[in-house]
C-alpha cells in the first residue's frame, strides 16, 4: 500500500499499539522526576510531555508519552516493548510507594495531514500549538505533536473512539500503523523495538531536540553520563532520515555499512510502497561523504534530524 502523504489530506488510524497506565501514589511526580530524563515539573493539563527511560549506562530501555488529567499522571507505551519497560519502571516504583496501574479502557486515534488541524478546529472547537500543547475535553486528551506533518494523538475510552472512528471515517483517510510511523520518521521521532532496548544514548534518538531531556533538572537514572554528552562529548553519530528500495524488509538495529565497515545501525523503518522504505538511521557523520548501504541497497535523500 502506498503511504506517502498528499499535499492536502488529513488521515486517521485507530490501530492498537500502545499499553496505558496512571502512576499512582502521593509521590508520583518525585518519582517520575527521579527516573525519567524530562523534566516532570513542566507537565500539566495544558502540556503533554515525551521522556525516555534509561538504565545507568545512559541508554534508552523505554520512551513513554506523559500526560494530566487533574492530579492524576498518565503515560502510554508502545506495545512491543511494554514488557520489559513496564516491569522496569514499577521495581523503581515500589521504593516510591508508587503503583502503575494499567488503564485497559484506553485507546489513542492518531490523527494527521496538512488539513487535519482545520478538521479538528471545526469538529471540536480546538486550537493547539507548543504553547499549549494538550487539550482536556470531555472524556478526551488531545495531544499536539510538532513536526513537519501536523500530527495528533486522541486519548480516549475504547467506546468514544470507536464512535468517533465511525463518526469521521467518511471524513478522513483510513490508514494503518504502517502509514504512522511514516510520519513519525518525517517528523524525526524515533521508536524502541523489543530488539533495540538499550542500544541507544539519547542524544543518538535525537531526544535533545525533540524536547524530551531537561538539562536543568536534577538527577535521574542515567543523568551524569547523558550530561557528560551534552557539555563536554563532540557527538560523531547523528539521527538522519533517508529512504531505501530493497527487496528485503529493513530491521531496526541492523547495521548499516560503507565499503563494507559499519557506519551505523537503522533505528526505525515503515514501508511506503512494494520495495521503498522510510528510514530513521543513526549514522557516522563522517560517511556522509559516499554511499551508505543497507543490505545491497544504497540509502538516498540522507537529511540530518534537527
Amino acid at each position: 500500500m502506498q503511504q506517502t502523504l498528499s499535499p492536502s489530506s488529513a488521515y486517521m488510524s485507530d490501530e492498537p499499539a500502545y499499553e496505558y497506565y496512571r502512576v499512582d501514589g502521593e509521590k508520583a511526580l518525585t518519582f517520575l522526576q527521579g527516573q525519567l530524563t524530562n523534566d516532570l515539573t513542566q507537565l500539566s493539563n495544558q502540556s503533554w510531555l515525551y521522556a525516555a527511560h534509561c538504565n545507568i549506562k545512559g541508554r534508552v530501555i523505554a520512551l513513554y508519552t506523559l500526560w494530566q488529567q487533574g492530579d492524576d499522571i498518565y503515560l502510554k507505551v508502545p506495545m512491543d516493548i511494554a514488557d520489559t519497560a513496564i516491569p522496569t519502571l514499577s521495581n523503581y516504583a515500589k521504593f516510591s510507594r508508587v503503583t502503575l496501574l494499567p488503564q485497559p479502557q484506553l485507546m489513542t486515534l492518531h490523527l494527521w495531514g496538512t488539513g487535519i488541524t482545520a478538521f479538528l478546529e471545526q469538529n471540536l472547537g480546538v486550537i493547539l500549538s507548543e504553547n499549549q500543547s494538550c487539550f482536556q475535553l470531555k472524556d478526551m486528551t488531545l495531544l499536539y505533536v510538532p513536526g513537519v506533518v501536523p500530527s495528533y494523538q486522541l486519548i480516549t475510552s475504547s467506546a468514544n473512539g470507536k464512535n468517533l472512528y465511525a463518526a469521521w471515517q467518511s471524513q478522513l483517510t483510513v490508514a494503518n500503523h504502517v502509514a504512522w510511523d511514516v510520519v513519525a520518521i518525517q517528523n524525526g521521532i524515533a521508536r524502541l523495538y523489543a530488539n533495540t532496548i538499550g542500544m541507544f544514548t539519547p542524544h543518538e534518538l535525537a531526544l535533545p531536540e525533540r524536547h524530551a531531556v531537561s538539562f536543568n533538572k536534577g538527577c535521574y537514572t542515567g543523568q551524569e553520563i547523558i550530561a557528560r554528552m551534552q557539555y563536554r562529548g563532540q557527538l560523531k553519530s547523528h539521527l538522519y532520515q533517508a529512504t531505501v528500495t530493497s527487496p528485503i524488509t529493513p530491521i531496526p538495529g541492523e547495521s548499516l555499512q560503507q565499503e563494507e565497515r559499519p557506519c551505523g545501525q537503522l533505528v526505525m523503518s515503515a514501508r511506503l510502497d512494494e520495495d521503498t522504505y522510510a528510514v530513521l538511521a543513526l549514522l557516522q557523520d563522517k560517511a556522509l561523504d559516499a554511499p551508505i548501504f543497507l543490505h545491497q541497497s544504497s540509502l538516498e535523500d540522507i537529511k540530518i534530524i534537527t
